[in-house]
C-alpha cells in the first residue's frame, strides 16, 4: 500500500483533482475534512481552537500570526495505516512538511494566478475573495511562492492551470 500526498494553495485544484481521482476508482481522502486530522491551533498553546471561537472570514491578520491550521501527524498516520489499498490524501497545513516521510510521493499542484483568482472568485463564497480582500491577496502571493518552496523540499510540481482529467493523468504517470 503506497499513500501520495496532493498539495497546493487555495484554488490550485486540489479537491477536483481528488474527485477525478476517486471517479477512477483510487481511494481519495480531504484531510481539511477529515475528523481528528485538521484544526486550526493556537501556535503559543499548541491547542485546537473550538469551531465556536474562530473568528468571521477574513480572518484578521493578527489572529492569522498566532494561529495556523494544523494536522495531526500521529492521526494521518494512523489513517494511512488502516488503508487496504494505494490512498491519496488531498490537502495543505502549515506542518505539512513534517509529514513528508508518510508518504510515497507529493505533488504540488501549480496554478497560474489569474486561474486561480478566476476558481475561488466562483466558489460562491460572497466577499471572501473579493478582488480588494485580504484573503484573496495572501493565497495570490502564497501562490507565487509555493511551488518554489514545494520543489525544493521533493515535490512533484504538476500543472493545474489545465482540464482535470490532464492534471490526474500526470499524477498517475508518476505512480
Amino acid at each position: 500500500m503506497s499513500a501520495y500526498l496532493i498539495t497546493g494553495p487555495n484554488g490550485s485544484g486540489k479537491s477536483t483533482t481528488g474527485q477525478e481521482l476517486a471517479r477512477r476508482g483510487f481511494a481519495v481522502i480531504e484531510a481539511d475534512h477529515e475528523p481528528g486530522i485538521s484544526q486550526w491551533t493556537d501556535m503559543a498553546t499548541g491547542k485546537p481552537v473550538a469551531q465556536t471561537d474562530l473568528p468571521p472570514y477574513p480572518f484578521p491578520e493578527s489572529w492569522l500570526a498566532t494561529h495556523k491550521w494544523v494536522w495531526s501527524k500521529d492521526a494521518l498516520s494512523q489513517l494511512i495505516d488502516r488503508q487496504q489499498r494505494d490512498i491519496f490524501i488531498v490537502g495543505g497545513a502549515f506542518n505539512q512538511s513534517t509529514m513528508y516521510d508518510l508518504f510515497d510521493k507529493w505533488f504540488s499542484l501549480l496554478v497560474p494566478s489569474d486561474i486561480m483568482k478566476e476558481r475561488l472568485q466562483n466558489r460562491g463564497e460572497g466577499q471572501r475573495w473579493a478582488d480588494d480582500s485580504p484573503e484573496l491577496a495572501r493565497s495570490l502571493s502564497w501562490n507565487e511562492r509555493s511551488s518554489k518552496i514545494d520543489a525544493a523540499a521533493g515535490a512533484i510540481i504538476i500543472d493545474s492551470g489545465r482540464p482535470v482529467e490532464l492534471i490526474a493523468e500526470d499524477i498517475l504517470a508518476h505512480l
